[in-house]
């Protein structure tokens, strides 16, 4: 799969006790830009719009739900942010709002190096 090798998985022909970190500016365009990860990031925020209502609320859950832990005030603001940008541009919906939300959660590098 050609994401994999973007993220410099290893072969499955031998177990791989250790894998060097990388960071690219190659694999934030497939995390943005792949349909695998464009679904994922769908599925997130359908999972959020579902369970949860009002535009705080969502974050504090989505940033739980990915990071394990609270938005920071400057995060909650810079999200709210672009959630007004966003609404004012685009009559797309909520679905597509909180995809792009989740897309950006999903492309932080906390969430994906875990640091």
């Amino acid at each position: 799969y050609p994401s994999l090798t973007i993220f410099y998985a290893p072969s499955r022909e031998r177990a791989c006790v250790r894998r060097a970190p990388t960071n690219t500016p190659l694999q934030a365009l497939v995390l943005l830009n792949d349909p695998a990860y464009v679904e994922m990031a769908e599925a997130l925020a359908r999972r959020i719009i579902d369970r949860i209502d009002g535009s705080e609320a969502r974050l504090e859950y989505a940033f739980r739900l990915v990071l394990a832990r609270a938005p920071e005030v400057g995060e909650l603001a810079r999200f709210l942010d672009f959630e007004h940008e966003q609404r004012k541009n685009e009559a797309d919906g909520d679905l597509h709002l909180w995809t792009l939300m989740a897309q950006v959660l999903l492309n932080m590098d906390e969430t994906i190096t875990k640091e």
